[in-house]
């Protein structure tokens, strides 16, 4: 799961550096998850801050890509959800 979750991390962080230019490491905030108990519990908090990050972009014309692949990644964290649920 971690690998996933860096493939998206990073073509967020890609799109937003086409819009804005490059990003400092210092520019960006760490984003606390927690800890949890099953992997179910990890993907539901993952997708709860992936809409929290989606209504704050997705009025803005621009972030079209970006809202694109948060989108694509609250898809696969669905499928994660479901999968845990059934297995």
């Amino acid at each position: 799961m971690m690998g996933i979750v860096l493939d998206y991390a990073d073509s967020i962080m890609e799109n937003c550096m086409g819009l804005f230019g490059r990003i400092s490491p210092t520019d960006l905030k760490h984003t606390e998850f927690g800890t949890f108990s099953n992997d179910k519990d990890a993907y539901t908090a993952i997708r709860k801050k992936l809409a929290a990050f989606r209504t704050t972009i997705e009025n803005n014309v621009n972030m079209n890509g970006v809202l694109n692949i948060v989108d694509e990644f609250a898809q696969k964290i669905n499928r994660y959800i479901y999968l845990s649920d059934n297995s």
